[in-house]
């Protein structure tokens, strides 16, 4: 492997940050496809995770998991190429009172 490629393939892209901190309401980025080098084919990148908003006058109460995660990007078998990670989505609750045993879960992968 050339030492063009190995820093091309080892070098990390980072999109930048977007939407609002205090009110999120934004969709995840899907990941960015990777490899078509020659010879080499396209990896997928993931999908972006969804955007989940609950407005309430009283009181929410909410039993279980809600996950805007973003999907892994597909890797060759060696794992030397691959697409990259979607990016998490967003979650917002607005209420007086939030109960329950929920765990949010937003990953970026």
């Amino acid at each position: 492997m050339s030492a063009k490629l190995k820093q091309i393939l080892t070098q990390a892209v980072v999109g930048a940050s977007f939407g609002s901190v205090y009110t999120p309401r934004n969709l995840g980025h899907a990941g960015g496809n990777g490899g078509g080098l020659s010879g080499s084919p396209l990896y997928k990148g993931g999908k972006g995770g969804g955007a989940i908003a609950i407005n309430a006058q009283m009181n929410v109460e909410i039993d279980g998991v809600i996950d805007v995660s973003g999907g892994n990007g597909s890797v060759s078998i060696n794992k030397v190429v691959g697409g990259g990670g979607g990016s998490g989505g967003s979650i917002f609750v607005n209420c007086q009172n939030l109960k329950g045993t929920t765990l949010f879960s937003l990953r970026i992968t």
